[in-house]
């Protein structure tokens, strides 16, 4: 029921947001109903099952659909946390997870089959499938944090989540710095978007599908952006790269977003510099996190933590570079994004290196005699308070 009802709320908001888009294109001469099955279909190609298009297949989604489409499964499962009763096994607490991406599968599968706009049509299987890893992914975090066993304050965390949490810190760091990057691009080139904006979209309302379009897409640049700076690059079209050491794209879509491409000659004296310092920060951010939050921040257990931090970063950015990528299509632009693997093996590596430097560094600070801050517990330090007036009451009577 609740991955139905998460299913229902994306359609609706699609549908929504299509048919306000059809007014303001079309000033109501097209047709409705075709504006709201092109709902349904926004949100069964955000679930990454592709899409097909007079025979050809299309399989780039912009992220911010996925996003979206992402919200309602994350209420889902919080929902779904919320009705479970205390005490259930975790085998059944699985089983209920499972049923909710079920429900929100099959209902996915019976829409691609049924819904379709002229000669678009979304893949029933491939869309089950996508639609039951995203709601499964999205809605276990919620219904994992709201059925899981109240832990004392003194237990602190579990290892493999303080691993976790660094990995996402190393993450956050290299996506801030893609972002500043591919923000400062798009912005030394916002004159050329904006012309390539109006040729295509036009003025005033009428180019609003497409600045939405283009916003939804923003995350894709992101991430290839992120590739960019890691080093493998990406692809605009079959046979194109785009690294720091130049660009060969040859003539790419008159999209406005596609005016931040970097230029031939490769990357800038301060690109170079932020794609030196985002994995020593990545780096750096795995080694403290772990140093300040393992119990036991001993000199293995900060090696293996930190290998593990950076390979799941590496994991993260792997499936990010998979979604974000795709084609259009089987001609030139059937190469979209960056190579998932390659990135993410490439992420992974720079980073444990990264991490193994602020580890050297650590060593060389904690044998200047400087300690980890430990915060005692409160009432560790009334017992010591205790200790010591009765070591003084016991020499007072010796």
């Amino acid at each position: 029921m609740h991955g139905a009802l998460a299913l229902i709320g994306a359609v609706a908001i699609a549908m929504i947001a299509m048919l306000l888009f059809w007014i303001v294109a079309s000033g109501g001469s097209g047709s409705a109903p075709e504006a709201l099955r092109s709902g349904v279909l926004v949100v069964l190609a955000a679930c990454h099952g592709g899409l097909r298009i007079d025979g050809a297949e299309v399989t780039l989604v912009p992220l911010g659909l996925t996003v979206l489409v992402a919200m309602p499964c994350w209420r889902a499962g919080l929902a779904l946390g919320g009705s479970v009763p205390s005490g259930l096994s975790l085998v059944r607490r699985v089983r209920l997870l499972a049923a909710a991406a079920a429900a929100f599968a099959v209902a996915a599968g019976l829409l691609a089959l049924i819904v379709r706009v002229g000669s678009v049509q979304a893949r029933p299987l491939t869309t089950g499938v996508g639609a039951f890893v995203l709601f499964a992914v999205c809605a276990a975090i919620p219904f994992g944090r709201s059925t899981a066993r109240q832990r004392h304050p003194l237990e602190g965390p579990l290892v493999s989540v303080i691993i976790v949490r660094a990995a996402l810190a190393a993450l956050a760091v290299l996506v801030g710095a893609a972002a500043v990057v591919g923000g400062g691009a798009l912005a030394l080139s916002a004159g050329t978007a904006r012309t390539l904006s109006e040729q295509v979209g036009g003025g005033g309302l009428g180019g609003l599908p497409l600045a939405v379009l283009g916003a939804l897409c923003v995350p894709n640049a992101v991430v290839a952006a992120l590739a960019y700076l890691a080093g493998p690059g990406f692809a605009i079209g079959a046979g194109s790269t785009v690294t720091a050491g130049g660009a060969a794209v040859g003539a790419v879509p008159a999209f406005p977003l596609l005016a931040a491409l970097p230029a031939d000659h490769g990357a800038s004296p301060l690109v170079v510099v932020i794609m030196v310092a985002a994995p020593l920060g990545a780096g750096a951010a795995i080694v403290r996190l772990l140093w300040l939050r393992l119990p036991y921040a001993r000199p293995l257990a900060l090696v293996l933590g930190s290998a593990g931090a950076a390979l799941l970063c590496g994991a993260a950015v792997s499936i990010l570079a998979a979604l974000a990528g795709g084609g259009l299509g089987s001609g030139r632009l059937s190469d979209l994004g960056p190579p998932a693997l390659l990135t993410g093996a490439v992420v992974a590596g720079e980073v444990g290196l990264a991490a193994a430097l602020a580890l050297a560094v650590l060593g060389g600070w904690t044998l200047r005699g400087r300690s980890r801050p430990v915060a005692a517990p409160d009432n560790a330090l009334h017992d010591a308070s205790d200790d010591n007036a009765l070591d003084g009451d016991a020499s007072i009577d010796r």
